[in-house]
């Protein structure tokens, strides 16, 4: 079994563990646990080789962006590229969220989403 203080004190400078609750990641590193190894190396590998800046521009649909001000995995620069570079996307940076921001401020994540979509809807519907 992972235990889940010590991993949390070790990933301390990349999560806010501060906002995190004790079972929040818990399903995540158990999946882990049962992963085989060399996939989970590989997986990581290709996450960190894969790019997508060349697609961004071709992205159609309304789009927000959910990042924390404080992710060390997807920097907020990043982000902020990546809400330029889209077409009529939106940036909600989560304050002191890091890469697991949705986990850290889930009530305050799900107003911006459901502020996102009720704002494009009703635009999508005036438009018909």
């Amino acid at each position: 079994m992972v235990n889940f203080a010590r991993v949390v004190s070790d990933l301390d400078t990349r999560l806010n563990a501060s906002l995190l609750r004790r079972g929040d990641l818990q399903p995540y590193f158990e999946h882990v646990q049962r992963m085989d190894p060399r996939y989970f190396l590989r997986a990581m590998q290709a996450a960190a080789e894969h790019g997508a800046e060349d697609h961004l521009s071709a992205v159609d649909v309304p789009t927000l962006i959910v990042a924390g001000d404080r992710d060390r995995f997807t920097p907020t620069w990043l982000s902020r590229r990546m809400a330029l570079e889209i077409p009529s996307a939106e940036l909600f940076l989560v304050r002191g969220g890091s890469h697991t921001a949705l986990l850290e401020r889930p009530e305050e994540v799900n107003r911006a989403v459901l502020d996102f979509l009720h704002r494009r809807a009703t635009v999508a519907r005036k438009k018909r």
